[in-house]
């Protein structure tokens, strides 16, 4: 359907306010139901020889195919994504699975980095490091976590203080067989802690 849009500016205004009226007036200008020839519209109206009011009356037949074209729109602003502020949080780090202690790497007061190992858990002859989810500080560690003793799963490891970060996490070695511990704020599992395993020679 052949559709047709009047606009008019006030005495003493320019062309190209009468033309920005124009498109303004298509941007809100919507049929249902039928096609009309809204592009078209736009098209005349954004080619240069409209805007320098040098149209002749074989303008439309000149300009046939360039007009038949769908024009392009100037890309909308993707909305940026502001980072929230990082939160300092305190973690409690249980065992995921039952398992011998055959070292500690830390001790309460040290500062640790996001995926550092501070466990490890000897289980079916598998050696698995557990990582804290954390950069931050240990401010407590379970008195059943001793060297050479036997831990049940869900036991309390440790207690890290620390600000959670997605790059700190890393991925999981796909070569290496890997599970996740509990990690618990206020008593809801919240943040996983990345548990790398490796072979023991025992």
């Amino acid at each position: 359907m052949i559709s047709k849009l009047i606009v008019s500016v006030g005495q003493g205004e320019s062309f190209d306010a009468c033309i920005a009226k124009a498109l303004t007036a298509l941007d809100g200008y919507t049929l249902e139901g039928i096609r009309v020839n809204k592009d078209q519209l736009r098209a005349i109206l954004m080619h240069p020889l409209f805007i320098q009011n040098k149209v002749l009356t074989t303008f439309m037949k000149d300009n046939a195919q360039e007009l038949s074209k769908k024009p392009a729109l100037p890309s909308p602003k993707k909305p940026t994504k502001e980072k929230a502020a990082p939160v300092l949080t305190k973690i409690k780090i249980d065992a995921p699975f039952p398992g011998k202690v055959p070292e500690v790497r830390v001790k309460v007061g040290d500062k640790i980095e996001g995926n550092q190992v501070l466990t490890v858990v000897s289980a079916m002859k598998m050696m698995n490091e557990i990582n804290s989810p954390v950069t931050g500080t240990v401010i407590e560690i379970s008195p059943k976590l001793v060297v050479d003793t036997q831990i049940n799963e869900g036991d309390m490891m440790f207690v890290v203080e620390g600000y959670a970060a997605e790059q700190e996490q890393g991925e999981a070695d796909p070569s290496k067989p890997a599970t996740t511990a509990a990690v618990t704020v206020g008593g809801q599992c919240i943040i996983p802690v990345h548990v790398k395993c490796h072979r023991s020679n025992i």
